[in-house]
């Protein structure tokens, strides 16, 4: 049912930038504004499926650095929130080959997701070792000392999942 979804979030989710950004400088509040989806079984109590912000619906999508800017505008600790699963917008971004530009904005609101695990155990530059980087330059963003040898619950460091991986170079 979509009647329950806010403007910003249904213009996300159409793809629909221009109108996101709109909404973002309209009614910023919006960028605040938890989506959550709960389970409607009627067998089970009723629990949340997913819950994430704006920010992090966005860089699923593979968003214009536009868009991302302007959701920061608006919330700007959206960057520093973890969504249901303990993944920041920096995840998503990184899972989803975002622009230099869109990465760089994440890590300039919150460099400190750069070093957060997600459920097994992955930084963000495991996602992009494991699904591949928009740039060379988008690695270099993301990897130091400390993330480079950081390994997952698998015992992988983004370069072993690297050398796996099957992503074009």
């Amino acid at each position: 049912d979509t009647a329950d979804l806010t403007e910003l979030y249904q213009a996300i989710i159409d793809r629909n930038w221009d109108m996101a950004i709109s909404v973002c400088e309209n009614d910023p509040l919006q960028a605040a504004i938890w989506v959550v989806r709960h389970n409607t079984s009627r067998d089970e109590p009723v629990e949340i499926m997913w819950r994430f912000l704006p920010l992090h619906s966005a860089c699923a999508r593979h968003p214009p650095v536009q868009l991302v800017s302007a959701l920061l505008q608006a919330y700007p600790d959206a960057a520093a929130c973890v969504d249901d699963q303990g993944m920041y917008a920096l995840h998503y971004a990184a899972g989803n080959q975002a622009s230099q530009g869109v990465m760089e904005l994440l890590l300039q609101h919150c460099r400190g997701a750069a070093y957060q695990r997600d459920p097994r155990g992955m930084l963000p530059l495991h996602y992009l070792a494991c699904w591949g980087p928009a740039s060379v330059q988008v690695v270099e963003l993301m990897v130091d000392e400390k993330t480079a040898m950081m390994r997952d619950l698998d015992g992988n460091t983004a370069l072993d999942l690297a050398f796996t991986a099957t992503y074009p170079l």
